[in-house]
Order: C-alpha cells, then sequence, then structure tokens
C-alpha cells in the first residue's frame, strides 16, 4: 500500500503523467465516437469537451490524482508498472467522478 507522501511523489511524476494525458485523449476520441444511447453519454462528452477546451495537463492530472486514489492499497511498484490499456482502463473507471 502506498503511503499519503508516495502518492503524491507519483502525482508529481512526468512520465505518469505524460501516459494518463495521452490516456485522456485517447478516451476523448473514444466518448465522441460511442452511441448516444451509452449510459451517461452526454456527461461524457462534456468531460470529453473539458479536456478539448481547457488545459488538458490540468484535467489529465486530476484524474492521475483519481487514479492513485482509487489504487490506494496497491503498491507503488505496482501502478508504476501499468500498462498503457491498464490505464486507459484506470481512467474510463474514474472518469464519471469528473463529469458535469
Amino acid at each position: 500500500m502506498a503511503t499519503y507522501t508516495e502518492q503524491e511523489a507519483l502525482h508529481n511524476d512526468e512520465v505518469l503523467l505524460n501516459k494518463v494525458i495521452a490516456a485522456c485523449w485517447i478516451e476523448a476520441e473514444v466518448i465522441e465516437n460511442e452511441s448516444p444511447s451509452t449510459p451517461g453519454h452526454q456527461d461524457r462528452l462534456r468531460w470529453a469537451d473539458r479536456l478539448r477546451n481547457l488545459n488538458s495537463n490540468a484535467l489529465a492530472l486530476q484524474m492521475l490524482k483519481a487514479i492513485v486514489a482509487a489504487n490506494e492499497n496497491e503498491s507503488v511498484a505496482t501502478i508504476e508498472a501499468f500498462t498503457d490499456p491498464e490505464w486507459l482502463a484506470e481512467l474510463d473507471s474514474v472518469v464519471a467522478d469528473f463529469e458535469v
């Protein structure tokens, strides 16, 4: 389990932030191409619009913090070892928390 200090260090990890930025852009593309009948689609579209129209790095940092918090019982090594598909899946699981 990562300590709070270790979790905060993950928030400042450029490599992880860059992975989440990439995952955010992929997720936005997925959302824009999903069926309008997808549950929460309009809210998800607003999230994608926020990414495209605001500071995407700031939004990605929020997502990284949410992902780290959601994995608070994992070790730093486990979080750092997430594969690209795992980052995308983790992001998808926290997007609903940031839909407006």
